[in-house]
């Protein structure tokens, strides 16, 4: 049965002169989904406490409009983890640089994901779902370029003293790097979640947990069969 708190709110906005429209717009700011928006407005119409104006179209993104989102939002993930595999710096200083590079790059693509979800859907789980998948093409990328280096780094070094390093870069943590691209490119959806006291929301995040495990196990498995079989092939 429609929770009659809910019902009160509509027939109140109602008396108040909101459209139907507004009212759907309003409770879906607040987490309601348009499943439950709908099915409150047909409790209110059968009820004959006013005269049902035509509903307007959810505001739903339908699956294959969503997986172009998605799709566009990864490749700007990508994108934003070039300049993070190509300038890695080399010493200290340059790791340094690296990382605010990488929590700065990140958080512009999780502010781009907040914005743009919230343009065509409110729901908070579409949102959260959006946020520990878009990004995971940039991780992939991450962890595959700074493991592919210190895998090389280490076996360089295990021949002896080796400048390896001072060709291709620090090779930082990629592990470490990886996840706080990910972190940071949550954040802001983390933060809008808190600010709309949706922490429930939050209960999705052992998903990101798993998937980053997962990435992590394929990306360097896939790395150093790379480099073992094809970069350092054994010359007959």
């Amino acid at each position: 049965m429609p929770d009659e708190r809910l019902m009160q709110y509509i027939r109140t906005n109602l008396s108040k002169g909101f459209s139907l429209k507004e009212i759907r717009e309003g409770m879906l700011k607040y987490g309601y989904t348009d499943r439950e928006i709908d099915r409150l407005f047909k409790t209110i119409a059968e009820e004959k406490l006013m005269h049902l104006e035509p509903l307007p179209e959810s505001n739903r993104i339908n699956g294959g409009f969503y997986f172009l989102i998605l799709l566009g939002l990864a490749s700007l993930s990508l994108a934003a983890a070039f300049p993070i595999v190509i300038f890695s710096g080399f010493g200290r200083l340059g790791e340094i640089v690296t990382l605010l590079i990488t929590i700065v790059l990140g958080m512009v693509l999780g502010f781009a994901i907040n914005w743009g979800i919230g343009l065509f859907n409110e729901s908070k789980t579409l949102k959260t779902l959006t946020g520990i998948f878009a990004p995971l093409l940039a991780v992939s990328a991450i962890i595959a370029v700074f493991f592919g280096k210190s895998l090389i780094i280490k076996l360089a070094l295990a021949n002896g003293p080796n400048p390896i390093h001072e060709t291709i870069g620090s090779s930082h943590s990629p592990v470490l790097l990886g996840l706080i691209f990910y972190i940071a490119a949550n954040s802001f959806i983390v933060a809008s979640l808190i600010k709309a006291k949706k922490e429930k929301h939050l209960l999705w995040y052992p998903l990101a947990g798993a998937a980053y495990t997962g990435l992590w196990i394929l990306v360097t498995w896939l790395v150093k069969g790379f480099i073992m079989t094809v970069v350092l092939k054994p010359t007959v």
